[in-house]
């Protein structure tokens, strides 16, 4: 996939065609990460910050809002158990 910024648009510096490939390189580098390709995943999503930090945040902000307040892994899950202490 070509990730550089291309187009009149892009040239002009139009803020929604700037912001909306900002929005595309974070889905992409979520998307990367979930495949287990993190070097790719974190390049992505450096490119997209540097590009429009509010569009990574939109992004991620939506992907969080997607999964459960639990939906974390599982060994900080455990981490966070082994630490409560007892109800009395």
């Amino acid at each position: 996939m070509n990730n550089n910024i291309q187009g009149d648009d892009m040239r002009d510096g139009d803020p929604k065609a700037v912001s909306s490939h900002a929005w595309r390189l974070a889905e992409q580098g979520l998307h990367e990460q979930a495949q287990g390709h993190d070097a790719e995943a974190d390049r992505l999503l450096s490119q997209a910050l540097s590009i429009d930090p509010g569009a990574v945040d939109a992004v991620l902000q939506r992907h969080d809002a997607a999964r459960a307040p639990d939906a974390r892994d599982q060994a900080t899950s455990n981490r966070d158990v082994d630490r409560m202490p007892p109800r009395s």
